[in-house]
């Protein structure tokens, strides 16, 4: 019984290394450095045949501010860029540079570009000839805007931005949506609600048919911990339906009870994982430090898998995508378990994360933005040493074969005395 015991685990071992239930794993390229200096807050999108890389530029001018500028490069293969140095800029900030702005290539190709290029105006700049020139339009709020803008492709072709302005002494998300980006209609607010104060940061998929968006709010009753909410649109994103709580669950997959009041959500991230929505985000409970959060939920808001904790330990981790690619679903973020930060990619295999690190360099890495192009996987992220910011890419290695376990009886072509 002993032996037998022995030949059942070493069948099942095969099995979970052979079957294709246990994917094997990707294998990559060294990254590489396409922005040498002055690249920061990366953006990346692809459609039409088209891979678009945006990113900032900044001139500090000391304490007082400074001026930034927006740089391009796209590419229609993955191997030759053209790039359009400061196509756009300078835009004057106060302070610290932070990111200004939202890109977004539609299945034309053509790239837009939404700018916040005052505390009143929205920029938009358009190119249908891959990037070397663009045509400009513009637009202006009523109330101050303090955050990039949002600006997102809906399942019809047609445009929704976000905007967070200044409500008297809170923030307050609009929204607007349009046929095209040089003519919007006035923003109205996305979370009109009293009890709802700090609505910012939204996240857009379209799915099925309908228009979701995700973002982060603080609530009346839950203290100063920020909550994630949904909204659905049936009509583009024109209106949209009753507010639902994504974060208001008690229990995790683990068993572990919640006080929502006592748990911190930000940045949350939507994605289409083959029929349903995944939702990922920052979580936070009390004095720990954020790690990487995932679940899953139906066309209705509906939680289908209790939220997972995909990281821990004693590192931050921000900034989390989801990734869809050879039909699996991978997770990317950085978080600073290394010291510097570095980016990290993981997929689910059986009960567990998978992690693996991604930028072995030095200096901190930050922000990744995957692509895909075709059957191409591309992954964007800003890494910083010193006063240097360079943008890297990244893509999996397609010349090494992983490994395949094969029994040692096993001849290729010929049946073995196992056989049935």
């Amino acid at each position: 019984m002993r032996r037998r015991g022995f030949l059942t685990a070493g069948l099942f071992l095969f099995l979970r290394l052979a079957s294709p239930i246990f994917p094997q794993d990707l294998y990559w390229e060294d990254p590489e450095i396409l922005v040498s200096s002055g690249g920061r807050y990366p953006q990346a999108q692809t459609g039409g045949g088209v891979t678009a890389l945006v990113w900032q530029e900044t001139v500090s001018r000391g304490s007082a501010g400074g001026e930034s500028f927006l740089s391009i490069r796209v590419s229609r293969d993955g191997k030759t860029w053209t790039e359009n140095r400061r196509f756009a800029g300078p835009y004057s900030y106060l302070g610290n540079p932070s990111p200004i702005f939202s890109l977004a290539v539609n299945k034309e190709g053509t790239i837009h570009v939404a700018v916040l290029a005052g505390e009143n105006t929205i920029q938009f700049l358009v190119s249908r000839d891959g990037g070397a020139t663009f045509t400009t339009s513009s637009i202006k709020t009523v109330l101050p805007t303090t955050l990039a803008p949002r600006l997102f492709i809906t399942g019809s072709g047609g445009f929704l931005l976000f905007v967070t302005q200044e409500l008297g002494d809170v923030l307050a998300l609009y929204y607007t949506v349009s046929d095209t980006v040089t003519s919007w209609p006035e923003p109205r607010p996305l979370a009109p609600e009293t009890d709802l104060t700090l609505s910012f940061l939204p996240h857009h998929v379209s799915f099925q048919g309908r228009e979701y968006v995700v973002f982060q709010a603080l609530r009346a009753g839950e203290g100063a911990a920020y909550q994630l909410f949904l909204r659905i649109s049936g009509d583009g994103g024109t209106s949209w339906g009753p507010l639902v709580w994504l974060s208001g669950f008690a229990k995790g997959l683990s068993g572990e009870t919640y006080l929502p009041a006592q748990v911190d959500n930000q940045r949350p991230f939507l994605a289409d994982v083959d029929g349903r929505i995944g939702v990922t985000w920052e979580r936070r409970s009390g004095r720990e430090l954020p790690q990487i959060h995932y679940m899953e939920i139906d066309g209705e808001g509906r939680i289908l898998s209790a939220a997972e904790k995909v990281t821990g330990g004693f590192q931050a981790a921000n900034f989390p995508q989801i990734l869809r690619y050879r039909d699996r679903t991978f997770l990317l973020w950085f978080d600073n378990r290394k010291g510097a930060d570095h980016i990290f990619i993981a997929d689910k295999q059986g009960v567990f994360w998978n992690e693996k690190d991604l930028s072995p360099m030095e200096g901190g890495s930050t922000f990744p933005r995957p692509v895909i192009q075709g059957e191409e996987l591309r992954i964007f992220w800003e890494n910083r040493r010193g006063d240097q910011s360079r943008i890297v890419q990244l893509k999996p290695d397609t010349t090494v074969e992983p490994p395949v376990v094969t029994p040692l009886t096993y001849t290729a072509g010929k049946r073995s005395r196992g056989d049935l």
